[in-house]
């Protein structure tokens, strides 16, 4: 961790004590600050998979410091679980993986690299899949070492479920690394239904995941869009039936 990073982690907590959030606000690319102009002022409710340590590019951390927001964090790498409870005692954090209905109960391997942990084999061949995790260790200042660990998964219906999410909550935040498409199959509408969803999407699977929210949501706004991959705001469809 660089040193104006750590300085930065000492001087936070005060600035919040006194409600100043100059350093709070640590989604990637700004998507924390739409995110908040998009949705209620107080005391939503939030999950956000691929939590990270519940602050480094975290979608929710504002509202939940803020706002009065309350919610889930699902994050599978155990060394970062535990840095959300700390980070985040008035979240509820699961760690887990999450996939489809056909996997849960199920383990997956991951490729622990920070905030860019992938599944193994979830977005190419291993060369690659190495080379882009010691990339991105190396980027966040993290010790450039392979660690492959096991996560149980489990579908996010049966988060939701476990942890008394209202049926309709406010914002479902999803950044999977590529693994998009196999979260939302573990979500079932009929007894969820968030109220907006903001998602990272890999080029390559937009299509697939319009397809599958189409029905229920509108795409209202493109948050952040790369080569390779865009954050997209979605929004429920008035009058859904379910």
């Amino acid at each position: 961790m660089s040193r104006r990073r750590t300085l930065q982690n000492q001087v936070r907590p005060w600035l919040e004590r006194l409600g100043l959030p100059w350093l709070s606000r640590p989604g990637l690319n700004g998507i924390d600050r739409r995110l908040a102009e998009l949705l209620p002022q107080r005391r939503g409710w939030f999950v956000e998979a691929g939590a990270n340590d519940g602050f480094e590019q975290s979608n929710t951390y504002y509202l939940e410091r803020f706002r009065g927001w309350r919610g889930v964090l699902v994050e599978p790498e155990p060394r970062l679980a535990a840095a959300c409870r700390q980070r985040r005692p008035k979240s509820q954090v699961v760690e887990c993986a999450l996939g489809a209905p056909d996997m849960a109960g199920k383990t997956v391997r991951l490729r622990c690299a920070g905030l860019m942990t992938t599944v193994c084999g979830a977005l190419g061949s291993e060369t690659s899949e190495r080379q882009r995790a010691a990339q991105g260790l190396a980027i966040q200042g993290l010790p450039v070492e392979e660690r492959i660990i096991q996560a149980p998964v489990r579908t996010l219906t049966e988060v939701l479920e476990e942890s008394d999410a209202p049926a309709e909550f406010d914002l479902l935040s999803i950044d999977v690394e590529g693994c998009e498409v196999e979260v939302l199959k573990g979500l079932d509408l009929r007894r969820h239904r968030p109220k907006a969803i903001c998602l990272e999407v890999r080029a390559v699977h937009l299509a697939e995941v319009g397809q599958m929210l189409e029905s229920y949501y509108e795409m209202k706004e493109v948050l952040h869009e790369g080569e390779q991959h865009g954050d997209y705001f979605w929004l429920r469809r008035a009058g859904t039936n379910f």
